[in-house]
């Protein structure tokens, strides 16, 4: 029974840190994509993951969509990649002034430490639960010993 509690609960861990990775992840894309339609650059794929899209739906200019390999995320905006055509509209990446761009890049670290005070202080409140140091069910070796249920480790 232990040993399921202890499957079940690292299953849990395991869930929660993809969960976590998952928001991370979200708001530092969330963080570009803001920026950039702040700026005016268009926004053609807002994604979490990397791969073949599980699920995906377009909403005006940008598609967004949910993949496969759910390490990391990224936002493609219009005239970014090397291979883009540059045609000089103002929606493109390439159009906007250094500082713009700048801008863009740098909003998704600063969304990482905006959040990382809420989830630092939310850490210390929770805190981590510790174990005590009393005998439940002493084993062979410390009933031997003299420890009974109860008893308090030093």
């Amino acid at each position: 029974m232990q040993l399921i509690q202890s499957l079940f609960s690292s299953g849990f861990n395991i869930v929660l840190v993809v969960v976590g990775l998952g928001l991370i992840i979200f708001l530092h894309e969330f963080g570009h994509f803001i920026m950039a339609k702040k700026n005016g650059v268009r926004v053609e794929v807002f994604s979490l993951g990397f791969g073949a899209a599980i699920w995906s739906f377009r909403r005006g200019e940008t598609e967004y969509r949910v993949a496969w390999l759910p390490l990391g995320g990224y936002v493609k905006m219009a005239g970014e990649g090397i291979t883009d055509a540059r045609n000089g509209e103002p929606w493109e990446l390439t159009s906007k002034t250094p500082w713009q761009r700048f801008q863009i890049f740098v909003a998704g670290a600063t969304m990482n430490l905006l959040i990382a005070f809420p989830i630092g202080i939310a850490a210390y409140a929770w805190g981590m639960r510790e174990t005590t140091n009393e005998i439940s069910t002493p084993g062979t070796a410390e009933g031997q010993a003299g420890m009974r249920p109860g008893d308090v480790v030093i």
